[in-house]
């Protein structure tokens, strides 16, 4: 095993899961009403869809029900990308999810990620970077959130931050950082952060 004393902050919704595919699949089966991917300009989804705030209020009300995320399916990739990041570091998923729903969270990645072992911690967007207290050993985030993407970098953390086409709403609005990276989905990003701390190392997507 590899330095397990190293911990991996990874984002659950929209960097694991794919938040919008779920949404989409509900929209068409409850309001036969077809989204698509490139319609997720802003990670805010209160008005996603104009003149059907019908629409808009139900995804919101989503976010409030435990079986919205168990419905969520990984991101292609995802699954084996984890592996080896397992081996760098300890993985902790900080997640805006309700905490009453970590332990299912919990419970559908072990479903989801078979032979990789990670524990959940209940952060909003805005205050992600304040898991650093109790997780000391951090040495990177992987997040499609570009406020949480701030907060770590402000904390001197290494940043993967995941943007188009997984997360076309992320957005990046400061400059170069020497500390962040950008791309377009986390089994791409999984693999570059590797290569550059484990000569060799693949996360076992195809090239």
């Amino acid at each position: 095993m590899l330095g397990k004393r190293r911990t991996v902050i990874l984002d659950a919704d929209g960097t694991l899961y794919d938040l919008i595919g779920g949404v989409i699949r509900r929209v068409r089966n409850q309001f036969a009403h077809i989204l698509h991917r490139e319609d997720f300009t802003q990670y805010d989804l209160r008005n996603l869809v104009p003149d059907r705030p019908d629409i808009n209020h139900k995804i919101i009300e989503w976010f409030s029900d435990a079986r919205f995320y168990h419905e969520l399916e990984p991101f292609p990739g995802v699954a084996e990308a984890l592996l080896p990041l397992a081996e760098y570091g300890k993985l902790v998923v900080v997640t805006a999810r309700r905490r009453e729903f970590l332990r299912a969270s919990s419970l559908a990645a072990a479903r989801d990620f078979p032979g990789v072992t990670m524990t959940f911690e209940h952060r909003k967007g805005e205050h992600k970077a304040s898991v650093l207290s109790v997780l000391p050993g951090a040495v990177v985030a992987f997040d499609d959130n570009e406020m949480a993407a701030m907060q770590y970098l402000k904390k001197g953390l290494r940043v993967c931050l995941i943007g188009a086409p997984q997360a076309p709403y992320t957005k990046i609005p400061f400059g170069r950082h020497p500390k962040l990276s950008i791309h377009g989905s986390f089994p791409e990003a999984a693999e570059k952060f590797l290569a550059t701390r484990i000569p060799g190392v693949r996360s076992g997507m195809a090239s």
